[in-house]
């Protein structure tokens, strides 16, 4: 078996989404799935992660809801390799320190983490990475099976966003892994916390004196 998922993400419009695929080795599709990604911000980074953790759920479930002791040998490629690289290998429980948890989407790489230890060893798949779009230069019919998955996942998770126009993605869903979450007007922060609190606490306040201050309005400042 093998699964294939991708993520889009439009930083200005702040829309994110996923999509994946399954498929048995002679090309015949098994599975497509896509969803929404929420944040204050969209990250290609995150949305890829989701793609990987939706992948990990289904085949939790489907081994729970089934009975199942093993699944067929499966393999799961991804095209963002800083993602991959930080959903193949699982920290150790000394690693899981607080301040590990103000890293860039956290919540989702957590949830991913907690997931494939809940999966059997034996039944976990194998995550890679594959270069994307491929059908820049080649044409799809003449890609590898795992090249025409990545065009079709990425088509999945656009797919999402047209279909779905007024959908809000600023407020992120709680994973339980996580159990914290930082809110702040504009959405849920997913990434530089730390940053992102301390401009949200003192910037208003400081746009305010600067524009008292010199007599200036608002959108001169912001000029």
């Amino acid at each position: 078996l093998l699964f294939v998922s991708d993520g889009s993400a439009d930083p200005d419009k702040n829309t994110g989404s996923f999509g994946w695929i399954l498929s048995r080795q002679n090309g015949q599709r098994l599975a497509t799935c896509n969803g929404p990604v929420y944040t204050y911000k969209a990250t290609s980074y995150r949305s890829e992660g989701y793609g990987i953790l939706s992948i990990l759920r289904f085949v939790y479930n489907v081994i729970n809801l089934r009975h199942l002791a093993n699944v067929p040998s499966h393999k799961l490629h991804c095209d963002n390799e800083k993602m991959v690289k930080r959903c193949q290998k699982l920290p150790k429980p000394h690693q899981m320190v607080p301040n590990r948890r103000v890293v860039a989407e956290w919540d989702v790489l957590a949830e991913v983490w907690e997931t494939t230890r809940s999966i059997p060893e034996g039944s976990r798949p194998t995550i890679s990475w594959i270069r994307g779009h491929q059908d820049k230069h080649t044409a799809y019919e003449n890609l590898s099976l795992e090249a025409q998955l990545n065009v079709d996942a990425d088509e999945l998770a656009a797919t999402y966003v047209r279909t779905h126009p007024n959908k809000d993605y600023k407020k992120s869903h709680l994973f339980p892994t996580s159990g914290i979450q930082l809110h702040i007007q504009s959405g849920t922060v997913t990434y530089q916390l730390q940053r992102v609190a301390t401009r949200t606490r003192t910037g208003k306040v400081l746009e305010d004196y600067l524009c008292e201050k010199n007599e200036w309005s608002h959108q001169t400042l912001k000029d």
